[in-house]
Parts: structure tokens; C-alpha cells; sequence
């Protein structure tokens, strides 16, 4: 009997070999080094006529190079095998931190001169009519700079409640984790409709009762105080004005 990974061959004679490992090769395939070192490891070569499709499922011998000798199940079982609970936990941090550094940068890159934005010398109170016209101005103009204060503000008080981040960083994980299994089973839903509304529920409740919701509330509105103030104080013409941002003429 030929145990499971293992492959009988024929002879030419119509004899059997033995059920040792085999590496198969096609008629005038030369084995590497590597294989043909190997101890307790027999390479052959298979004629056409003897070829016979085990668990490896190539049709056309000249094809074939190295014939795996393990059994199919281990293959698709060590393919498929899921990482637990902690290893999916630290892989999602570490994607989540690129994804933030990666962005960070790209929003650097397009942001105004902060020389430009703390130039407190073009600061003025709004004449009376323009008030609207200057927010319009400075938020078009320094939208990106803005962004990156609240996301600071709003980062900085999260990440201060550090035992609060880690909570909600586990309780954020599971429930995404378990809406994409939903997801996989169901992508239009419709038949894990209450557990994808649960899910979510709990996601939300765990966002708010762990205190991150607060905190990026308040980074949030302290940021949009200091923006505001900055739209109303700031006189755009005042930086377009000066000999610096002046294009120079030869």
C-alpha cells in the first residue's frame, strides 16, 4: 500500500518501485542541484507512457519540473490557515499606522508655507463687508494646513487617553473584522441585515464609551476655533503683496 504523499512508478518492465519520495521529472528534465542532493529522495524520470496525474494536477508532462510530494490537504490547510486573534490585531495596527504616516506626508507635501500661515504680520481685524469674503479666501487658501491642525488636535487628544485608544483599537478590529465576514458571506447583505446593524451599533457604542468619540470631538472644535480665528484675522492680499512671494523679474 502507498502511503498518502507518495507516489508508486512503474518500470519498463512492468515492475514496481519503491514507495520512497520522489521528485518527478519529465524525460530529458534535469533535476537542480538542490534536489538531486537530497538525501532519501529518488529523482526519476517519467516517460510519457508512464505518466500518471497524482495529487499535482499538471496535464502536460514537458511542463512539469518539481512534483510536490505532500498531500493536497496539508497544502490548501497551511494556505488557508487564518492568523488569530493577536497577530490579525498587530497587523491592522501596523496597516493602520502606514496608512496615517503615508497620508501625513502626502498632505505636508501639498500644504501651504507654515512661514506663510504664522505670519503674524499680515494679520488685521476684517473691515466691515469683507468678514465673509476673507474666510471664503483663507480657507481656499490654507484648506490643507487647516486640515492637518485638526488632525493634530483631534490626534493629540486621543492618543493622550492611551488606554482608552487600546480598548477601542480591539473593540474597532473585531467588529471590522466581523462585518467583512458578513461581507464575504453576503456582499449585498440582505441576509445578515440585523447582524450588520448590531455590529455597527456596537461599533459606534465602543467608540463613544471608550472616550475616543469625546476626544476627537474636542481636538475637533478646538481646532475649528483656532481656523476660524485665523480665516477672520489673516489678509491674504497682505501675503500676495510682500516682495517675498513676488514672482522676480530679471
Amino acid at each position: 500500500m502507498v502511503p498518502e504523499g507518495f507516489e508508486k512508478l512503474s518500470m519498463d518492465d512492468g515492475s514496481a518501485t519503491s514507495s520512497a519520495p520522489v521528485r518527478t521529472y519529465a524525460t530529458g528534465a534535469q533535476a537542480p542541484d538542490h534536489v538531486a542532493n537530497e538525501e532519501g529522495v529518488r529523482v526519476v524520470e517519467v516517460h510519457h507512457h508512464h505518466y500518471r496525474d497524482g495529487a499535482v494536477g499538471i496535464e502536460n508532462p514537458a511542463d512539469l519540473e518539481v512534483a510536490n510530494t505532500a498531500p493536497a490537504s496539508h497544502i490548501a490547510a497551511s494556505q488557508q490557515r487564518e492568523p488569530n486573534f493577536f497577530e490579525g490585531f498587530w497587523e491592522y495596527v501596523n496597516s493602520a499606522a502606514g496608512k496615517v504616516k503615508e497620508d501625513a506626508m502626502v498632505a505636508m507635501d501639498a500644504s501651504r508655507p507654515w512661514s506663510d500661515f504664522f505670519a503674524f504680520s499680515n494679520w488685521s481685524f476684517p473691515l466691515p463687508g469683507e468678514t465673509a469674503n476673507r474666510i471664503a479666501q483663507n480657507f481656499d487658501y490654507f484648506k490643507v494646513n487647516y486640515g492637518l491642525i485638526a488632525a493634530s488636535c483631534a490626534g493629540f487628544f486621543v492618543i493622550i487617553n492611551t488606554v482608552s485608544l487600546a480598548i477601542f483599537g480591539v473593540i474597532s478590529y473585531a467588529v471590522g473584522n466581523k462585518l467583512k465576514k458578513l461581507y464575504d458571506e453576503d456582499p449585498t447583505y440582505q441576509s445578515n441585515r440585523g447582524r450588520v446593524i448590531a455590529w455597527s451599533v456596537l461599533g459606534f457604542l465602543g467608540f463613544m464609551l471608550t472616550g475616543i468619540g469625546p476626544s476627537m470631538l474636542t481636538g475637533t472644535s478646538l481646532a475649528t476655533l483656532v481656523c476660524t480665528l485665523h480665516c477672520l484675522g489673516y489678509r491674504l492680499e497682505s501675503l500676495h503683496a510682500s516682495p517675498s512671494s513676488s514672482p522676480t523679474t530679471a
